[in-house]
C-alpha cells in the first residue's frame, strides 16, 4: 500500500500542510532542510500525490470549502456574472491564499444548510469559509459541521465564532455624512430588504446615525428596496428620478449604485448634476463606470488574507480559540457626487 501524505508528515516530523507545500512547490514557509527531508521520504516510498487517495485514506482532504448563498450559483448558471462582482472577486482572492498553502478551494452550495453540511462531509474538507448570508444558520453549522470554520461577512453575536467583517455600521455613517456635509438635504437609501440581512441593517443604522448627528430627520419613504444587481439598480434609479426632492443616494453595493446611475440616465437626469450617488465596496468596476463612482472602500485583499490566515490557524491548532476581526472602511471620492454648498 502506498504511503499517505499524513504518514510522510509523521516520518518527516512536520505537519501535513508542510508536506503539501513541498509537493506543490510553495516553499516560502519551508526551510531547505525540511524540504529536502520531505523530498527524500517521497522518493524513498515512490509516493505519487493523489487528492482522491488522500481523501479516502485520511480523515480530511486537502480541500477548503467556500460556501456561498445559493442565489449566487443561480446567477452563474444564467450567465448573470455582473450580478455578483463582489463575490466573484472574493472567490479569486480566497483561492489565491488557499492555494498558496497547498490546499484546493472547493466551491460548495446547497438549497438548505443541511445539504451544504452534508456536501462538505462527503468531500471530507479540512476547513470551511462561509461567505455572507448564513447569519441565522451559524449555530447549526457550528454544531454539526465538525471542521474549522470561519464566517466572512456574517453578523452574529451570540457565541464564540471565528469571523472576519468590515465596519459596516461606520460605512453607513461615512456615506451619509459625506453627502450631508456637501449640502444635500434629502437623501435616499438603496438596498435589498434591510430587516432580512443583518449586514445591510448595520449599514442602514449607520446611515440613520449620520442624520441624528446632524439633527436631521430621514423620511423612511426614501428607502428603496430591490435586488442588489445592476438590473435592480436600474429600476431603483428610475423610481428615485421621480422624486425631485432627492439629491443624494447611498447604495449598499457598487453594482447597485452603477445600475442606479443608468436608471437615472434613462430617466433623462444626470449623475452628479441632478443626483449624487455613493456606492459600497470599491469593486474594480467602480473606477471604470461613467462617472467614476464615489464609494465606501473596503480592503478586499486584506479581508481574504485574514480569513484564510484565521482558518489555517484553526486547522494547525485544533485547540485554538476562535477570533473575531473587524477591518476599517474609508470613503473614496470620485465623480459621482456633487458639492451643493
Amino acid at each position: 500500500m502506498m504511503i499517505t501524505l499524513k504518514e510522510i508528515a509523521q516520518e518527516a516530523n512536520v505537519s501535513p500542510m508542510t508536506v503539501s507545500n513541498v509537493i506543490n512547490g510553495n516553499l516560502k514557509r519551508v526551510s531547505k532542510e525540511t524540504a529536502d527531508r520531505v523530498h527524500a521520504i517521497i522518493k524513498k516510498n515512490n509516493y505519487v500525490p493523489n487528492s482522491a487517495a488522500r481523501t479516502l485514506s485520511t480523515k480530511s482532504s486537502m480541500m477548503i470549502a467556500l460556501c456561498i448563498a445559493d442565489n449566487f450559483y443561480t446567477d452563474l448558471a444564467n450567465e448573470n456574472y455582473s450580478q455578483s462582482p463582489y463575490n466573484i472577486d472574493m472567490i479569486g482572492i480566497i483561492q489565491h491564499f488557499v492555494e498558496a498553502e497547498g490546499y484546493v478551494l472547493l466551491l460548495c452550495g446547497g438549497e438548505t444548510p443541511q445539504e451544504i453540511i452534508d456536501n462538505m462531509k462527503t468531500w471530507k474538507v479540512a476547513g470551511a469559509i462561509f461567505l455572507a448570508g448564513f447569519d441565522s444558520f451559524i449555530p447549526k453549522i457550528e454544531k454539526e459541521l465538525g471542521v474549522p470554520t470561519v464566517f466572512l461577512d456574517n453578523v452574529y453575536s451570540d457565541g464564540a465564532i471565528s469571523s472576519i467583517n468590515i465596519d459596516d455600521y461606520y460605512g453607513g455613517v461615512l456615506a451619509a455624512r459625506f453627502l450631508l456635509n456637501q449640502g444635500h438635504q434629502n437623501l435616499a437609501f438603496a438596498s435589498n430588504i434591510i430587516h432580512e440581512n443583518p449586514l445591510l441593517e448595520l449599514r442602514y443604522k449607520g446611515f440613520l446615525e449620520a442624520h441624528r448627528q446632524k439633527n436631521k430627520d430621514f423620511d423612511v419613504n426614501c428607502v428603496f428596496n430591490g435586488p442588489i444587481t445592476y438590473e435592480g439598480g436600474i429600476k431603483i434609479g428610475k423610481e428615485i428620478a421621480r422624486h425631485p426632492e432627492i439629491t443624494g443616494v447611498v447604495a449598499t453595493a457598487d453594482v447597485l449604485a452603477i445600475g442606479i446611475i443608468e436608471g437615472i440616465r434613462l430617466s433623462g437626469l444626470s449623475v452628479p448634476d441632478d443626483i449624487s450617488i455613493i456606492g459600497f465596496d470599491d469593486i474594480p468596476m467602480a473606477k471604470f463606470v461613467s462617472p467614476k463612482l464615489t464609494t465606501i472602500k473596503q480592503n478586499m485583499l486584506e479581508k481574504g488574507k485574514l480569513t484564510t490566515e484565521e482558518l489555517f490557524r484553526l486547522i494547525e491548532d485544533p485547540k485554538a480559540l476562535p477570533e473575531r476581526k473587524m477591518l476599517p472602511v474609508e470613503i473614496v471620492e470620485r465623480f459621482s457626487t456633487k458639492n451643493l454648498n
